[in-house]
C-alpha cells in the first residue's frame, strides 16, 4: 500500500495523482500476494511490532525530532545534488568518475565500516537499547553525516545505487542519536525503537515529499501501525 501511495505522491511537490491510487493499490496488493506466495509475509524489520505509543507527553519530542529530520533531509538533498554537480564539472572520461567516487567511499568505509553496506541490519540493531549502546556516542553522531556523504559520492559519481534505502537508514540513525542524547529527559520514549521508526518516516517523507506514503510504508516494513499517530506529527 505504501508503494501505491508513493507512486501517487512522489512526482508532485504540493499535490498527488489521485487517479493512480486505485490502480496502484490493486497492483501492489496483487504483487505482494504473489511475492508472499513464494516467500514469507513478514516485515523487513523484525521486532517492530512490540513498540507502542505510550503517552501524549511524547508528542512534543516527536515534533522536535521531525524538525531535526527535516534539516537532515535538506542536508541530504543539497549534498547529493552538490556531488552530482561536482562530478559533472570534472572533465575526465565518464567511466573514471564512479571509480573516483568508489575510492572515496572506500576510504570512508575503512575508517567507519558502518557508513557503507545496505544498513538495514544496523537499523534493526538500533531498535534495542543494547544495540544503540554498542556504538560509541561519537560514531553514532557521525554515522548519519557519513552515510549522507557515502551515498552522495556513490550515486553522484555515476555509481550504482539509490536514495530510498540510504534515506531510511539516515533517518533511523538520526533517531538513534536523538534517543541516545535525550532518553533520560521527562516524556521522552523509554525505548529507542519508536524513535528510530518515526525518524525513518520523517526523514524520507520530507525528502521525497511523500509523507502519506512513508506513513504506510514504514508501518508495513516494521509491522507496526500503532505509531502512526506520533508519526503524523
Amino acid at each position: 500500500l505504501g508503494g501505491a501511495m508513493m507512486g501517487a505522491e512522489v512526482l508532485y511537490k504540493h499535490d498527488f495523482e489521485a487517479d493512480v491510487i486505485l490502480m496502484g493499490l490493486i497492483s501492489s496488493i496483487v504483487a505482494f500476494a504473489i511475492f508472499g506466495g513464494y516467500s514469507d509475509y513478514v516485515p523487513i524489520f523484525s521486532g517492530g511490532t512490540q513498540f507502542r505509543f505510550e503517552s501524549a507527553a511524547e508528542l512534543p519530542w516527536y515534533a522536535g525530532l521531525g524538525v531535526v529530520c527535516g534539516l537532515m533531509g535538506i542536508l541530504y538533498t543539497r549534498t547529493f545534488y552538490g556531488s552530482v554537480a561536482t562530478f559533472e564539472r570534472i572533465r575526465i572520461p565518464k567511466m573514471l568518475k564512479p571509480a573516483i567516487g568508489g575510492f572515496l567511499v572506500g576510504c570512508i568505509g575503512m575508517a567507519a565500516p558502518e557508513s557503507i553496506h545496505v544498513g538495514y541490519g544496523y537499523i534493526q540493531q538500533m531498535f534495542t537499547e543494547d544495540g544503540v549502546r554498542n556504538f560509541s556516542l561519537v560514531l553514532l553522531i557521525a554515522l548519519p553525516f557519513l552515510r549522507i556523504l557515502t551515498t552522495s559520492l556513490t550515486v553522484g559519481s555515476g555509481g550504482s545505487g539509490g536514495i530510498f534505502g540510504p534515506g531510511m537508514v539516515i533517518g533511523g540513525m538520526t533517531g538513534a542519536v536523538a534517543w541516545r542524547l535525550f532518553h533520560t529527559m521527562p516524556g521522552f520514549p523509554n525505548e529507542p525503537g519508536p524513535v528510530v521508526i518515526i525518524a525513518m518516516v520523517a526523514m524520507f517523507g520530507s525528502v521525497a515529499h511523500a509523507p502519506l506514503a512513508m506513513l504506510l510504508m514504514v508501518g508495513e516494513m516494521t509491522g507496526n501501525l500503532s505509531l502512526l499517530a506520533p508519526a503524523m506529527v
